[in-house]
């Protein structure tokens, strides 16, 4: 998991960024999809491969929180995610509960992460604005030597 540390100074953008969040996990790996829009419309985007199993649920937790991390690394202070993973969303915005200790302890590392920002907010959106957005449309992670 991410270990976010004090939040920057100094970078006050008018306007949010837009983070677009997607894990992924199968038989083959895991790994996730970013994609960030910045005010003025410049995007970086990123593919990750995890080098650990995980479910589809930390998936997208650990896009959720590497996101957040890459974020406050650029200075960013404040951010829009998006995500279709309706869990993670309404576990995030308190609409949801979470009975598993390792969901648990990912919900608390985000919001350890999301206080590092001056302005936060993450919505859900359909699978088909994700998709078109991140760079998980049709990634496989690549498998691990043997």
């Amino acid at each position: 998991m991410v270990e976010p540390s004090s939040p920057p100074t100094g970078l006050q953008p008018k306007e949010p960024w837009i983070l677009f969040v997607d894990g992924v996990s199968s038989k083959e790996g895991s790994g996730a999809g970013l994609l960030f829009t910045s005010p003025t419309g410049e995007e970086l985007t990123y593919t990750l491969r995890f080098y650990f199993p995980t479910s589809n649920n930390e998936a997208e937790y650990e896009a959720l929180l590497t996101g957040l991390w890459i974020a406050h690394q650029m200075g960013i202070t404040a951010i829009k995610v998006r995500s279709d993973f309706q869990l993670v969303v309404y576990q995030v915005r308190g609409e949801y509960e979470t009975n598993e200790n390792v969901m648990k302890k990912y919900l608390a590392k985000v919001r350890e992460a999301i206080a590092l920002f001056n302005t936060f907010e993450i919505e859900r959106v359909p699978r088909s604005r994700t998709n078109a957005r991140t760079p998980c449309q049709n990634w496989r992670p690549p498998r691990l030597p043997t």
